[in-house]
C-alpha cells in the first residue's frame, strides 16, 4: 500500500490520478478534513482508504508492515501562517 499525504490538494491528487493511470489503486489518501475541495479533487479517483491527518500516526503504528511508500505532499498552503 502506497500513503500519500496532501492527496485532496492539487499535487497530491494528480500523484494519485497518475498511479490510477497505471491501474494502481492500493492507496492511502490523507489530508485535512475541514475542506470540500479537497474531497472534491478525489472524488473521481480510485483508492482504497481516506485517512483524516489527524489519525495518520495511529494508521501508521497499525499498518507499518503493509506500507510500501510514503508521498509527503501535506504543508501548510496558507502563506500568511507564521507559525
Amino acid at each position: 500500500m502506497i500513503v500519500i499525504t496532501g492527496a485532496g490538494g492539487f499535487i497530491g491528487s494528480q500523484l494519485v490520478a497518475s498511479f490510477n493511470s497505471d491501474n494502481i489503486t492500493d492507496l492511502i489518501v490523507v489530508d485535512l478534513a475541514n475542506s470540500q475541495s479537497e474531497y472534491e479533487n478525489l472524488s473521481s479517483l480510485d483508492f482504497d482508504q481516506y485517512c483524516p491527518a489527524e489519525q495518520l500516526p495511529n494508521f501508521l503504528l497499525a499498518n507499518s508492515t503493509d506500507i510500501t511508500a510514503i508521498y509527503h505532499l501535506g504543508a501548510c498552503a496558507d502563506t500568511t501562517n507564521y507559525d
